[in-house]
């Protein structure tokens, strides 16, 4: 059965449908769009974009740090609640780092959030294009403007 998008307000005159995850820019809700709900795994929010970044630095999820975990709260969270919880997440990783001896307590807290706003934007630019995509099958170009 086809269905419209049901739409909810997540932020300041943007709309998204639950069902799919399609983001929208308007000032009303009335906004008409077939749905295509996501079947099977979630979508790849904030946190799946920046353990994927982190990847490519080969900074990997150990099992012992819980950083699968953190990542799942930031898609919980959404685009806009990481944007609202920049510092804590940026601070958050910058501690994990340093438990851990990896490089990226070395690195510039100005860097960590570049890549925490790279990681929101591109689960941004994912959501307003509907299209949902899962870790294993995130584009190669996510992250780079």
């Amino acid at each position: 059965m086809v269905t419209d998008c049901t739409f909810r307000e997540v932020g300041e005159r943007q709309w998204q449908c639950p069902a799919c995850g399609f983001v929208a820019k308007s000032s009303t809700p009335n906004i008409h769009r077939r749905c295509s709900p996501i079947v099977g795994k979630p979508p790849c929010g904030p946190g799946c974009h920046l353990k994927r970044l982190l990847g490519w630095v080969r900074i990997k999820d150990d099992g012992s740090c819980g950083c699968s975990d953190y990542a799942a709260d930031m898609d919980a969270w959404g685009p806009d609640g990481c944007d609202a919880r920049m510092d804590e997440i940026v601070a958050h990783l910058v501690e994990q780092a340093a438990k851990r001896s990896v490089v990226l307590g070395l690195v510039p807290a100005r860097i960590v959030t570049e890549a925490v706003r790279r990681a929101i934007n591109a689960a941004r630019k994912e959501a307003s294009h509907g299209k949902a995509t899962t870790q294993e099958e995130a584009p190669a170009d996510v992250g780079r403007d």
